[in-house]
């Protein structure tokens, strides 16, 4: 329909039953609401076929909400009253871990244009209390197929996934507060990282991408009102940009990160259900959860600095030296750009052949992280190089097995 009210299309491949046409047929049955049906230009030509665009897009509000994993956490849940919201809440702090899930109705697939990354946004409320202890609070955008459906026989305040919270693959992220370390996760620690087709809450599961620290210099995670944003952009060469921020509303905390995940394979490239939880340790007796949104839009910027403190900007090019190093067989490269343009990143063996490419694309001027994994590489010494406007930098990585 015109302005996109409506739109069906698609492409069917199948075995031919005829060659040959002579008709086309429209049929409507009574449960049709209109009084006339008006045909226009209909024409019979001999050309090229057609081309099915991308569907065109709208945002929407997550409204399918349940406890997951059987983690209530001695919580109960209120829907929210409009579409997006949801409270997990209880008189006391969680007993254990209290997970909600929120499920999109159907994968999202993220596409690779500069204006249609997978961005989620919203707000969350922490009530009577923070985040304080390590990895207490923990949330994450996912695909899984096993997850079932909402339960509500039980009551609507015990709404619960039928399935199971294993078999997820997507991105987990758990911010520090205060001096907490960040948590470990397979090989290295890290305040988020990819999950493969495991709990959606375990850093075990998977890899870690990146490790940021709060602005200010040791915030706490205390209660009050937060935004979050989770952006997905693929770059086109089997890598993706995952980006995320969470920020208190008085500026007082913020947490923030952005890396190019290289994985092979890449743990999701669709995506259908978002996930927060809190855990032991954490002072809160109510997380209120509300206008979570899925949009597709620009990416996340990493560029934002909370008021008074210095530009989050480096102020020149650098690339350093990959961590850990001798590495097996995943390590962590870290580069700045004091201005968005082409990039560049390519690792090369001893005789000068490209064995991977981690980044080639356009980036925006910030701090990046890229998680090269040589599972297929033999061991030995290899050099990565980095190309940004003028800037070139070359270092070299071990790789032992």
């Amino acid at each position: 329909e015109q302005n996109n009210k409506y739109w069906f299309g698609g492409i069917v491949r199948g075995v031919s039953t005829t060659k040959k046409f002579n008709a086309i047929n429209f049929g409507f049955n009574n449960d049709f609401e209109g009084t006339q049906v008006n045909f226009e230009n209909v024409k019979v030509d001999l050309g090229s076929p057609i081309t099915i665009p991308a569907a065109p897009w709208q945002n929407f509000y997550v409204s399918d909400w349940g406890f997951y994993g059987g983690q209530m956490g001695g919580w109960k849940l209120t829907p929210g009253e409009v579409t997006g919201n949801v409270t997990i809440s209880g008189s006391n702090p969680a007993t254990g871990w209290s997970a909600v899930r929120g499920d999109f109705g159907g994968a999202v697939v993220p596409r690779n244009d500069k204006d249609s990354a997978l961005v989620i946004n919203g707000n969350l409320e922490f009530v009577g209390g923070g985040f304080q202890s390590p990895g207490s609070l923990r949330f994450g955008l996912f695909y899984s197929d096993s997850a079932g459906t909402v339960d509500t026989s039980m009551g609507v305040d015990s709404s619960m996934w039928t399935g199971t919270n294993k078999h997820n693959y997507g991105y987990l992220f758990i911010p520090t507060s205060g001096t907490n370390s960040p948590v470990n996760w397979t090989s290295a620690p890290g305040t988020f990282g990819g999950i493969m087709n495991g709990v959606w809450d375990s850093a075990s599961s998977g890899y870690a991408l990146r490790i940021d620290t709060v602005s200010p210099p040791n915030a706490i995670g205390t209660s009050g009102m937060y935004d979050f944003t989770i952006s997905i952009s693929p770059s086109g060469s089997g890598t993706q940009k995952v980006a995320y921020q969470l920020k208190k509303s008085d500026n007082s905390y913020m947490i923030q990160g952005a890396a190019i995940d290289n994985h092979s394979p890449l743990p999701a490239t669709k995506f259908n259900s978002i996930i927060f939880a809190m855990g032991p340790g954490n002072t809160t007796t109510g997380l209120n959860i509300t206008n979570v949104q899925v949009t597709l839009a620009k990416p996340l910027a990493i560029t934002a600095t909370l008021p008074g403190m210095a530009s989050a900007l480096p102020t020149s090019y650098e690339l350093s030296q990959n961590y850990p190093n001798p590495f097996n067989p995943t390590t962590t490269i870290k580069f700045a750009l004091p201005k968005s343009g082409n990039v560049s990143l390519i690792v090369y063996d001893i005789l000068g052949r490209q064995v991977a490419t981690l980044v080639n694309g356009n980036l925006a001027a910030g701090y990046h992280t890229v998680n090269f994994n040589a599972t297929d590489l033999a061991s030995g010494v290899y050099f990565y190089r980095i190309q940004a406007g003028d800037f070139v930098s070359v270092k070299k990585l071990m790789l032992l097995k």
